[in-house]
């Protein structure tokens, strides 16, 4: 009897244990360091221009910097989410040094 490759039988045997391991700690550093930079530039953005928006200097603590770094880090992996998930077609081949698979 004839299988689909993609049947109930083989949902995620699929994956490539490889490239899986060889990716993984880059894939953390970068995942880390998008929430880290992109949480640490809403909160001191907040901070900077805190005086004109809500009239008084606040400080990294408070809720309107912690929540507007929290949205910050919401667009941000989301931005990230969507390019990794497509194919890496928008990678120029003079990328190839940095990325094996495009050559």
């Amino acid at each position: 009897m004839w299988q689909d490759h993609h049947s109930k039988d083989t949902v995620g045997l699929e994956t490539d244990m490889r490239s899986l391991r060889r990716h993984t700690t880059p894939g953390i550093v970068v995942g880390i360091g998008d929430v880290a930079v992109s949480f640490l530039l809403g909160d001191l953005v907040t901070i900077l221009f805190s005086k004109m928006f809500f009239g008084t200097k606040l400080a990294f603590p408070s809720p309107p910097c912690l929540f507007l770094g929290v949205i910050a880090t919401a667009t941000s992996v989301g931005i990230a989410a969507r390019l990794f998930s497509r194919r890496i077609e928008w990678i120029p081949r003079k990328a190839s040094w940095f990325w094996p698979e495009l050559s």
